[in-house]
This record gives C-alpha cells, sequence and structure tokens, in this order.
C-alpha cells in the first residue's frame, strides 16, 4: 500500500481528476470529475452515465468528459490525473485507426491540443 495525496497545480494551471468505473467486466458505466484551481478550490465538476462499457471506456470517457467541461469553463492550461494507466498509455501512444477506441482517442487528443 502507498500513501497518495493530491498535489496543487502550477500557478495559472487548473487540475481535471478522473475516474470511470464499470460493473463487471463490462457492465454498466460511469465516469465522474472534478477541475480545481492552483489553490484547490473547486472550479468544475461533472458525473455522466455510460451504459455498458468496459472500464478503460469508461475511463477515456471520463478524461473527454473532463476535457470537454475544461474548455467549456475557459481553461487555457489543464492538468490531468487518472488512476488508469491504460488509459493514459493509449492516449499518449500510437494506434492503428481501426483501434476500438480510436473515435474517443482522436477527440481526446483534439481536446489536448
Amino acid at each position: 500500500m502507498a500513501y497518495i495525496h493530491w498535489c496543487f497545480p502550477r500557478s495559472g494551471w487548473l487540475k481535471l481528476n478522473v475516474d470511470g468505473a464499470s460493473e463487471g467486466n463490462s457492465g454498466l458505466a460511469g465516469a465522474g470529475g472534478i477541475i480545481r484551481d492552483e489553490c484547490g478550490k473547486w472550479v468544475a465538476g461533472f458525473v455522466a452515465k455510460i451504459g455498458e462499457a468496459l472500464a478503460a471506456l469508461a475511463e477515456l470517457w471520463a478524461i473527454m468528459y473532463g476535457l470537454q467541461l475544461a474548455h467549456k469553463v475557459g481553461c487555457a492550461f489543464i492538468f490531468v490525473e487518472s488512476d488508469s494507466q491504460l488509459a493514459v498509455g493509449l492516449i499518449n501512444g500510437r494506434h492503428d485507426p481501426v483501434h476500438p477506441y480510436a473515435s474517443i482517442l482522436a477527440l481526446i487528443r483534439r481536446l489536448l491540443a
């Protein structure tokens, strides 16, 4: 077990923390997230029903919804935190355009640009 704590973003930045989850291997899924400023103050948040999805896809939806919210509130600089190594790896990696998650990955990458 490791002690992990939330760290403040740099001055002028916001931090988006997200989580997605599914019931079982491919069950009902949901997502949620919060955006905080450099002082840790709440800026915006969201929760969403996704339908049936794998946990990795729920994490990607959480990141996408969070980034859309960040754009909506006028965020210029955002630091994104997710507990899913798989989702982060998919976003940062290069994948075949026929990958099952290619469309949501492309949208996330556009939101990050």
